[in-house]
């Protein structure tokens, strides 16, 4: 199994702790949005966690939001720019930004991620 993280403009392997065997199926969990299971042929199903950005808003993951950052997801938020500029600003891995993302963003702005 391959996982993108910037829009599929690159994939690398997601795989770990799955058997060497075929996925026939994928869900994500509705109620956390954070959750993928994979059904295995014959091996069962597993759950892979994504793992939320350490800093809501470090598009760059460099451990610090910018002034052009926060301007990158609000630009993403009316539809100026893709998601892909900016995937550390999708706290909850829903595929949007949304206002609230945007607040949290600025906080770790201001507090240089340490919250």
């Amino acid at each position: 199994m391959f996982k993108s993280t910037d829009g599929g403009a690159t994939w690398r392997a997601a795989n770990i702790g799955l058997p060497a065997m075929g996925i026939s199926a994928l869900a994500i969990n509705p109620g956390t949005r954070t959750t993928l299971y994979a059904g295995t042929d014959g091996r069962g199903v597993f759950d892979i966690e994504q793992v939320p950005p350490a800093c809501v808003g470090d598009c760059n993951n460099d451990h610090a939001v910018t002034i052009p950052e926060l301007l990158t997801m609000v630009n993403v938020v009316i539809d100026d720019a893709p998601l892909s500029l900016c995937l550390g600003g999708d706290a909850d891995r829903d595929y949007h930004l949304t206002v609230d993302e945007i607040l949290t963003a600025v906080h770790n702005a201001l507090s240089d991620c340490d919250d």
